[in-house]
């Protein structure tokens, strides 16, 4: 265990894996298990940042559901959100960025003796866009031999606001 005395954690607003993510990276010796554990994780915005994000991404400027009524009370996980966030082009066109963005970042995490990488992708209230994209971007990186995926997604059950 590294020497660490005069360090502390601030764990308000952790979940106990995010705890354990955070003490493991911060207090134990980086084992090299040639793995790199990826969390990709959604949040809203209007909530606050995560804490413990290695890299925020805010989708913000993609088609925004919320403003239509019937697609108001679904999630990102529902087929319909998906569709409408990505209806005018912009979605395929992102991916086409962040993915390759991904693919050059993860190893050079490694390299650098990284055990753990939250991604954190961003929307307003965390409960459309960004769960759209944490699902799809946990969907390129599952079954990669080299990464540990896992998926969050922090505000998606806050209810949204009446209009």
């Amino acid at each position: 265990v590294k020497e660490r005395a005069d360090q502390c954690i601030d764990t308000s607003g952790l979940s106990a894996a995010a705890l354990r993510r955070k003490v493991a990276g911060e207090l134990l010796e980086p084992t090299h298990t040639g793995k790199l554990a990826v969390t990709f994780t959604s949040f809203g915005h209007k909530h606050g940042p995560p804490r413990d994000a290695d890299l925020a991404l805010d989708v913000r400027f993609l088609p925004k559901p919320h403003y239509e009524a019937e697609l108001r009370p679904l999630t990102g996980f529902d087929r319909r959100i998906v569709d409408y966030v990505g209806r005018d082009g912009r979605l395929e066109e992102f991916y086409a960025h962040v993915v390759p963005l991904l693919e050059y970042l993860l190893p050079q995490y490694v390299t650098e003796g990284k055990a753990h990488l939250m991604v954190a992708i961003g929307c307003t209230g965390g409960r459309h866009r960004s769960v759209v994209i944490a699902e799809h971007l946990a969907g390129v990186f599952k079954d990669r031999p080299d990464l540990i995926v896992e998926v969050a997604h922090r505000d998606v059950d806050r209810l949204p606001l009446k209009r």
